[in-house]
């Protein structure tokens, strides 16, 4: 039978594959890799590979020679991080974002953003909370045109930012199963016609052609969406039974699954006081 001919996306994994499968990432009280970015300044520049480790929270910084040789060349750059609130600190970081020169990092309950070129903190926000800008678990993270789209897990909502200074502009999403409502948002992408500037009906123009698609975890769907949350289509919905009770997930606001994440914050919290 004849050898098929991998895809231009089977090509490229297939390249990057030996660039990065010998850094040395994973270290002792590490959790492995939770969230992965890459930041390519220009053609031919080196890459940063970022990668979050919700363990250590930590971010550790890799310099690849090239997405475009087979060279193993890396160079295991700089680490920012640590468990702590302050600026500069994170806690049990997880996916990442990179948008206007910033690297976002979704949090536990908040988010941080980092200068990619000098890794200094630039701004931090968030608390556990319902109101706006408050979170009951951080997952997936998306930007376009200036905004930054977070899933706000616990809260069944996409809370919106700017990318600039963090500032809070719009929610949308509530607990529930009808189109538009979702249970435990965790993953987020933003395609579409966008624009962040330009005149009024240009800026319109974008968002009625905006797309927000959203996943959700507890509610086993894919759901697409308008720029102000407006449902649009449901892409899937993944109805496979679970298998065994340990699969079973609270779905309680104050159920097990937070308390299991408080007591391991609680647990890493005392091992940096000793």
């Amino acid at each position: 039978a004849a050898v098929p001919t991998p895809s231009s996306s089977s090509s490229t994994l297939h390249t990057i594959a030996p660039l990065i499968k010998d850094l040395p990432l994973v270290r002792r009280g590490s959790s492995g890799p939770s969230g992965l970015a890459v930041h390519a300044p220009s053609s031919g520049s080196p890459v940063s590979l970022f990668v979050s480790d919700h363990g250590l929270d930590t971010i550790t910084e890799s310099t690849l020679s090239s997405l475009s040789s087979h060279r193993r060349e890396h160079r295991r750059g700089r680490v920012v991080g640590g468990f702590g609130t302050d600026p500069g600190c994170l806690i049990g970081p997880c996916d990442l974002c990179i948008a206007d020169d910033y690297l976002f990092i979704a949090e536990s309950h908040g988010i941080s953003a980092f200068d990619v070129n000098t890794l200094a903190c630039a701004h931090k926000w968030g608390r556990v909370g319902r109101g706006d800008g408050e979170f009951k678990s951080v997952a997936g993270l998306a930007a376009k045109a200036g905004e930054l789209y977070a899933c706000d897990t616990g809260n069944c909502r996409i809370q919106v930012f700017g990318t600039s200074d963090g500032r809070f502009l719009r929610a949308f999403g509530n607990k529930g199963d009808a189109p538009g409502q979702f249970r435990k948002p965790v993953a987020v992408i933003v395609v579409g016609g966008m624009a962040a500037a330009g005149s009024a009906t240009t800026v319109s123009a974008g968002r009625e052609l905006t797309r927000v698609i959203v996943a959700e975890s507890i509610g086993r769907r894919v759901q697409v969406l308008g720029y102000s949350g407006a449902p649009l289509q449901l892409i899937s919905s993944l109805a496979a039974p679970l298998q065994t009770p340990a699969q079973l997930v609270p779905d309680d606001d104050e159920g097990e699954e937070e308390a299991e994440e408080s007591e391991d914050v609680a647990a890493r919290a005392g091992r940096e006081e000793d």
